[in-house]
């Protein structure tokens, strides 16, 4: 991402077309950061259709969809970081790539395999040079009809609010059906193209009946919240935490193998250079490739609002107190001599949009939102943190759930997500990035995860005229280790377990923990007290 953007629409040698200066986040200025340093911040959407479509047509969609009308994506960022440049025109098959898997008997389970290997040593490569995205038409051999569509997206190009209203309203075109007679019409919302009643829920929607009182003890919580959070204390060492020391020992390998490279070139210039594959990345990229990824069986959309409903909490209450509930399965599995505390208690990152109102939810819908980023006006990342505690402990479900509840209540009604994006923004603009990047460590200590969720269209789209049957997505962890990505489309929820494999080996059973965990959640949901009423 650009700190103190200064957008520059150039053709060739002519004088700049346009020119507007706009300052980025310091989210998106980090992540920039961080992916120049090999800490691989892109997004990775993966469209199932239902047949196959030919390189051509995709490439004409992208270029009539996002090439000609969102400049970002024809854009990079400069090498000195100060600019974010876009050409007036661009090669649209620069950003088409053909990938064709090998299977061993082309059979469902087979191929699912593939995909999921695919894109987890996807997560640690580089774009193409001068790229900010890249769309991969995936096939696999002996499977024809099985068709995928990978959309790899550095995160400097959009945040999860742009990207979701660009892949639900730009590139997912709804496949309406004809409407009952008896039925009354509806109408079409941001998410909900084709007019349908379905609603959506997001983690920082208000909830109902805030008292004044609850309001000034969850501001004068936040403020300390924050202003303590130096000395907030580190996450208790679990078997899934990756932690500031690993990652250190890391670093150190990595300097120590590009020192022992360097110095090889320079005593013995006259033998020829190594193999790339024996240069400096070595490590890195055999690490990259043992990046993992788990994907949950998908659960019915209204399966969980019928449960959230009877327990009178959020879907996304249910989701977190079963990752919460799915954590603490998988660690007693796979680390079953470990002791592990009752009352653990474990913090995530949740990236968090502060838009003071959602897309969806405001007057000029996704429409405005979609209107203001084609015009290049404010960044294009624009993200926060909340801070999410997780009951890992041994609880029965209704209180795991409970908790939870009470912690997602206090990150929406307290202004902590605002005060630590106001800081951030302070720290970039009086110390410089460097500060706050040099506070990462202390920030990777105190949390263990990230999680994240999407709402897709809830009903049936199409690519390329073709029905796409289902959507995931996945972000590598960075340093924490582990990430969760919750994404529902077309009444489907589902759950992306993306790990490095020296911290969770298995994030396939990572995800078969969280979706037991969920089940049982919404059991134990129609069974509360308050259920029903």
């Amino acid at each position: 991402m650009e700190p103190n953007v200064v957008v520059e629409l150039a053709s060739g040698t002519h004088p700049p077309l346009v020119k507007q200066h706009r300052r980025s986040s310091p989210g998106g200025q980090a992540l920039h950061r961080w992916h120049k340093q090999g800490k691989y911040t892109t997004i990775h959407i993966v469209y199932e259709l239902d047949e196959p479509i030919t390189k051509e047509a995709l490439v004409e969609l992208v270029d009539v969809a996002l090439l000609q009308r969102f400049p970002r994506f024809r854009g990079y960022v400069s090498a000195n970081e100060r600019y974010w440049c876009v050409p007036d025109k661009v090669d649209a098959t620069r950003y088409v790539e053909m990938v064709e898997l090998s299977t061993n008997d082309g059979t469902d389970a087979d191929v699912e395999a593939a995909v999921q290997q695919h894109v987890a040593r996807s997560l640690g490569q580089d774009l193409p040079e001068q790229c900010s995205w890249q769309a991969q038409l995936v096939t696999c051999s002996g499977a024809a009809e099985r068709c995928f569509v990978i959309w790899r997206i550095a995160h400097t190009v959009a945040d999860g609010v742009i990207l979701s209203q660009i892949m639900s309203n730009v590139l997912c075109k709804a496949l309406v059906k004809d409407p009952d007679p008896g039925e009354a019409p509806s109408t079409p919302s941001v998410l909900n193209p084709a007019g349908s009643s379905a609603k959506v829920t997001n983690l920082r929607s208000q909830p109902t009946r805030v008292g004044l009182c609850e309001r000034l003890r969850c501001l004068v919580g936040g403020v300390a919240f924050v202003l303590a959070l130096v000395f907030w204390p580190s996450d208790p060492r679990t078997p899934i935490k990756l932690g500031p020391y690993k990652w250190e020992r890391r670093e150190r390998a990595r300097r120590a193998a590009k020192g022992l490279s360097a110095h090889a070139s320079a005593t013995d210039a006259s033998q020829p250079p190594p193999p790339a594959a024996d240069a400096v990345p070595v490590a890195v990229d055999d690490e990259r490739e043992r990046m993992r990824l788990g994907v949950m069986q998908p659960v019915a959309v209204d399966e969980l609002k019928a449960a959230a409903a009877f327990a009178r909490v959020s879907v996304n209450d249910l989701l977190l107190a079963a990752m919460a509930g799915g954590i603490r399965a998988y660690m007693s599995q796979m680390e079953p001599h470990t002791r592990l505390s009752a009352s653990l208690q474990i913090h995530a990152v949740a990236v968090i949009n502060p838009r003071p109102v959602m897309p969806q939810m405001g007057p000029g819908g996704a429409s405005e939102l979609l209107n203001d980023y084609a015009a290049m006006k404010g960044p294009g990342c624009d993200i926060t943190l909340g801070i999410l505690p997780l009951p890992c402990g041994d609880l029965p479900a209704r209180t795991r759930l409970e908790r939870v509840a009470r912690a997602t209540r206090f990150v929406k009604i307290s202004p902590e997500t605002y005060l630590l994006r106001l800081l951030a923004n302070l720290l970039v603009r009086s110390l410089g990035l460097s500060v706050l990047l040099a506070l990462y460590k202390v920030i990777l200590a105190k949390f263990t995860t990230y999680v994240s969720n999407v709402v897709a269209p809830p009903l049936a789209g199409s690519l390329c005229g073709v029905r796409i049957k289902r959507i995931f997505f996945g972000t590598a962890p960075l340093d924490f280790g582990v990430s969760f990505s919750f994404l529902s489309y077309a009444g489907q929820c589902t759950l992306t377990c993306t790990s490095d494999a020296e911290t969770v080996p298995s994030p396939q059973l990572m995800t078969d923990c969280v979706r037991a965990h969920l089940l049982e959640q919404m059991a134990a949901a129609k069974e509360a007290p308050t259920a029903g009423k």
